[in-house]
């Protein structure tokens, strides 16, 4: 990315990689919830 300054670079990778981990973190909350107690449907 030229013309960015490192704290830009840096911002955008902390933004993304928080929005990657709380998608993940929360497909599994939501799989766990909705599952029923079935752990292999949750782990599908």
């Amino acid at each position: 990315m030229p013309g960015h300054s490192p704290g830009q670079r840096l911002g955008a990778e902390f933004l993304g990689t928080a929005l990657l981990l709380a998608a993940i973190v929360g497909s599994g909350i939501m799989a766990e919830k909705l599952s029923g107690g079935n752990v292999a449907l949750e782990l599908l």
